[in-house]
């Protein structure tokens, strides 16, 4: 088959032997390049070809929507017309409903074609053709472009979302923190003008718990930080202190609590007994103990009674500890703390490790305590806190326990007082946190008067009454005749009760919703006299 036509130095090439033509994966027989084959084959009618130079189309023309003109020169076989830079040759033929190019014949049989292989048009070969079908002014469809440019544009609008979310979300997060830490008004700013609410600041508690020799609780002791974070209260927890349930069910002792689930579980127990909560919870074991006592030098504390101990193979009883005068060497303060005299009630117990603590603590004050390591938590725990506590002012209390009778035992266990507690609390944490959800109701505690140490001054009966003052400030006005105990749902009333009862005042329904506390407490003058 032959194609006329074809000006000189087209790219147009003859082969003639069909071993060496490469194969090709699509022999149309509108392909522009022309093969002469050697293969008897059915002689197809001669189609004319005219050469066009990409230069002289009328930009104002229509572009040409002929199949062949469009197709035919990304196609793969057309490397031969990529050959020529100077012109592109391409193949016009009339639309098929014309007479002047007849139907094509199709090979008989007899007739075969070797493929040319896509192999062998090189890509460096195609490319110019694709590049210069395109300079010609047939330019590709716009619709991919517009596709891109709607995504564009889209991506563009969602970013302008999304950051005007953030800012947003920025600017309410901010206003809020204003109306927490600088008052409910964010223009009252003076702590001295009406509507100035403050967020409280929790006072830190921390339990830190002593074991002995045999890793057992020897003691717990709950620590609260003092004023400026210097100094602060110990108050000893001995071992044997029993919890005590919901129902009035007493559990079993705080030594067994730290045994069966470790510190997380003794910090629940404690907290539930004394009804707050701890900011951290630490074990110091006797070696760290040891270390301590080493530091402060040896411990020397006045015990009121013998403490005894049975006797080896139920001979009589022997005295470990003679009262009076005692001094004990830094290896001998764990066993000491750990001991359990025969018949000592857990009271004298409490007071054994208030007189030990206070002698290893006041030893340790002015002393160089860098040589300490980290102790035994992760995050320095009680020897994190010590330089600070032993800086200042340390104070030494108890906290109220009392003797239960066991139900068909006749044993007696010890426990928290529970009739004692609300002074003990008030006395020892002002403001307190709940050790679990809904132990303490949430206060917002207001001065209704010009007396700046009212709310001081009723803060410790509100705590003591089971009361978590979270807000402290003033009122909306600070000329308020009576003082008012108000609360917005049922669930908040039993503890609006007990508050208003610790006041001597009566606690009321609250006309709107009271926002992030339970219990409004409005002082006024007649409780600021």
């Amino acid at each position: 088959m032959t194609a006329t036509g074809l000006p000189s130095g087209s790219g147009a090439d003859t082969v003639t032997d069909p071993s060496s033509a490469p194969d090709h994966e699509d022999p149309s027989p509108a392909s522009p390049g022309a093969v002469e084959s050697s293969i008897p084959t059915t002689e197809l009618p001669a189609v004319t070809v005219e050469s066009r130079s990409p230069t002289v189309a009328d930009p104002a023309a229509p572009p040409d929507e002929s199949p062949l003109d469009r197709d035919s020169i990304d196609s793969p076989g057309t490397s031969d017309l990529a050959s020529t830079p100077e012109s592109v040759p391409t193949a016009s033929i009339p639309p098929a409903s014309t007479t002047d190019v007849p139907a094509p014949v199709v090979p008989s049989e007899a007739v075969s074609f070797e493929a040319v292989s896509s192999e062998a048009v090189s890509s460096e070969a195609a490319q110019p053709v694709v590049r210069r079908r395109r300079a010609s002014g047939s330019s590709p469809s716009k619709t991919p472009r517009r596709r891109r440019s709607r995504l564009i544009a889209l991506q563009v609008a969602t970013s302008f979302v999304f950051i005007a979310l953030v800012v947003g979300l920025a600017w309410v997060g901010y206003t809020a923190s204003r109306r927490i830490t600088a008052g409910e008004n964010l223009d009252v700013r003076d702590p001295n003008e009406p509507n100035y609410v403050a967020e409280v600041k929790p006072t830190p508690v921390d339990l830190v718990a002593f074991t002995g020799p045999d890793n057992r609780l020897a003691a717990a002791a709950v620590v609260t930080a003092g004023a400026g974070g210097k100094g602060g209260t110990v108050v000893p927890i001995p071992a044997d202190v029993a919890s005590v349930g919901a129902g009035g069910q007493v559990g079993v002792p705080m030594g067994t609590e730290l045994d069966q689930g470790g510190i997380d579980q003794l910090r629940t127990a404690i907290g539930d007994q004394l009804t707050f909560g701890f900011s951290g919870a630490d074990v110091v074991s006797a070696e760290t103990l040891e270390s301590l006592a080493n530091v402060a030098g040896p411990i020397t504390i006045a015990l009121p009674d013998n403490l005894t101990e049975a006797g080896a193979d139920g001979g009589p009883d022997q005295v470990r500890y003679r009262a009076g005068e005692l001094t004990l060497q830094p290896a001998e303060v764990a066993p000491f703390l750990a001991f359990k005299g025969l018949g000592e009630p857990v009271s004298n117990q409490a007071l054994r490790a208030q007189s030990l603590l206070e002698a290893l603590l006041n030893g340790l004050k002015g002393k160089d305590l860098t040589s300490l390591s980290s102790g035994d938590s992760g995050d320095g725990g009680f020897l994190g806190l010590l330089p600070d506590l032993v800086a200042g002012d340390m104070v030494f209390d108890q906290a109220p326990l009392s003797e239960t009778l066991l139900p068909d035992t006749g044993w007696k266990a010890t426990v928290v007082d529970g009739k004692a507690l609300p002074s003990f609390v008030g006395r020892v944490v002002p403001f307190p946190t709940s050790s679990s959800p809904g132990q303490r109701a949430r206060v917002r505690l207001l001065n209704g008067t010009t007396d700046k140490e009212a709310t001081q001054r009723l803060a410790p009966k509100v705590v003591g009454a089971g009361g978590e003052i979270a807000l402290i400030g003033n009122a909306d006005s600070l000329d308020e005749p009576t003082s008012r105990v108000e609360y917005a749902i049922a669930e908040a009333k039993p503890a609006a009760e007990a508050i208003a009862a610790a006041l001597g005042i009566n606690a009321t329904r609250a006309g709107s919703e009271l926002g992030s506390v339970d219990v409004n407490v409005i002082v006024g003058k007649d409780l600021a006299s």
